[in-house]
């Protein structure tokens, strides 16, 4: 693993684990049907569909170590390869997911992105959304976790970028990101998407 200068970053682990009680069987099962895997960082479900009871939203936790083979070997030398995950809320949901393509795949995105850029109040708003995003983000770091990120020179990756990544806290990156924010927690952020 290297630091972002590119030098080898040390070996460590992540401190956080996924409680056994943090996602219920069914819902694993349902993760599952969705997805086909049930992601390493996945914290717990942050919205459930009110109809169905299905998970519609998982909260990631903000590092990830995967497990990889390294290339050539027998599939024994296994390495963790730890990263910062910025995304914190991921839209599961199948006809969810379907549903906001279809709007992105109309060009709904850039639209928007027209709206924020010419009414300067929506810009504030998507401003302080993007700035809750990464506070829920960097606040759910246990702290050994987030020594170690900083120490790695991870820190503003995840302190200062918003949904999905965005640098630009006036940028659009993806409607699913933003609908899941919305429903994951949707008093708090007053997400303007």
């Amino acid at each position: 693993m290297r630091t972002p200068g590119g030098a080898r970053a040390p070996a460590a682990e992540i401190a956080w684990r996924r409680s056994p009680d943090a996602i219920s069987p069914a819902d694993t099962s349902a993760i599952y049907g969705a997805l086909g895997f049930l992601p390493s960082n996945a914290h717990s479900v942050a919205s459930h569909d009110a109809a169905t009871g299905l998970p519609t939203v998982l909260q990631l936790y903000p590092l990830s170590a995967e497990r990889s083979v390294n290339k050539g070997s027998t599939g024994r030398d296994r390495l963790a390869r730890m990263q910062p995950w910025p995304t914190l809320f991921w839209l599961i949901c199948p006809s969810l997911k379907a549903q906001v393509s279809k709007l992105e795949c109309l060009g709904l995105i850039p639209m928007l992105q027209s709206d924020v850029a010419s009414h300067p109040g929506l810009a504030l708003a998507m401003k302080a959304s993007q700035n809750h995003y990464a506070e829920l983000r960097w606040s759910s770091l246990l702290e050994p976790d987030a020594a170690l990120v900083r120490e790695l020179g991870w820190g503003p990756r995840l302190q200062e970028t918003g949904v999905g990544g965005v640098r630009d806290h006036t940028q659009l990156k993806c409607l699913h990101m933003h609908l899941a924010h919305s429903l994951a927690a949707p008093r708090a952020t007053a997400n303007p998407v």
